[in-house]
C-alpha cells in the first residue's frame, strides 16, 4: 500500500519486529516455506491475481487489537475474499488458524506497550482517510538475516 507508506514509516522506528516489510494488508500468513516455492507456484499466483481486477480501498478508521494499532480497509470484504481464495487453493490457514475471524488490517504499531498504542491511535486518526488502489500483491519472505524482502509481485487484472 504505497499510499500508506509514509504514515507507516512514521511509526516504524518506534517498533520494528519485522524489518523490511512495507505497508501492507496481509492476505495469507503463514504461506508455503520459501524452499518449497518454485516457478510453477509463482506462475499459479500470477494467474490467480491476474483474475482479480484492481480495486479501490479507503482507510477511514483506526482499529485496535490487544497490542496492535491498525488501519481498517473498507471494503474489508475484498481482502477477505482474496484470503479465502488463497486458503481454498493452497490450504494454509490465516495466522495458522489462531483467530476465529479474518480481520483485514494495515498494521501501524505492533507488540507495543499501551502508551505507545494510545499515542499512535491519537496521532494517526486525524490523518485519515487514506485512499488507495490495490493493484498488486506481493510474496514476501524472511531472509536468514531476519529482514523481510519481496520474492515476487503479482499484478491484479489482466491489463
Amino acid at each position: 500500500m504505497p499510499e500508506a507508506q509514509a504514515l507507516y514509516d512514521a511509526w516504524r522506528h518506534r517498533w520494528d519486529p519485522a524489518p523490511g516489510i512495507p505497508a501492507h494488508v496481509t492476505l495469507l500468513f503463514p504461506f508455503r516455506p520459501a524452499p518449497e516455492i518454485d516457478n510453477a507456484l509463482l506462475e499459479e499466483l500470477h494467474e490467480f491475481f491476474a483474475s482479480i481486477e484492481p480495486f479501490e480501498v479507503e482507510f477511514r478508521r483506526v482499529g485496535r487489537f490487544e497490542e496492535v494499532v491498525y488501519l481498517a480497509p473498507e471494503p474489508a470484504a475484498r481482502f477477505v475474499e482474496l484470503t479465502l481464495g488463497l486458503v481454498a487453493r493452497y490450504g494454509y490457514l490465516p495466522y495458522g488458524d489462531e483467530f476465529a475471524e479474518i480481520v483485514p488490517h494495515l498494521t501501524i504499531v505492533n507488540r507495543a506497550p499501551p502508551e505507545l498504542l494510545d499515542e499512535a491511535e491519537r496521532a494517526v486518526t486525524p490523518q485519515l482517510p487514506l485512499h488507495a488502489v490495490v493493484r498488486e500483491a506481493a510474496l514476501i519472505e524472511e531472509g536468514a538475516d531476519g529482514v523481510w524482502r519481496p520474492r515476487a509481485s503479482f499484478r491484479l487484472g489482466s491489463g
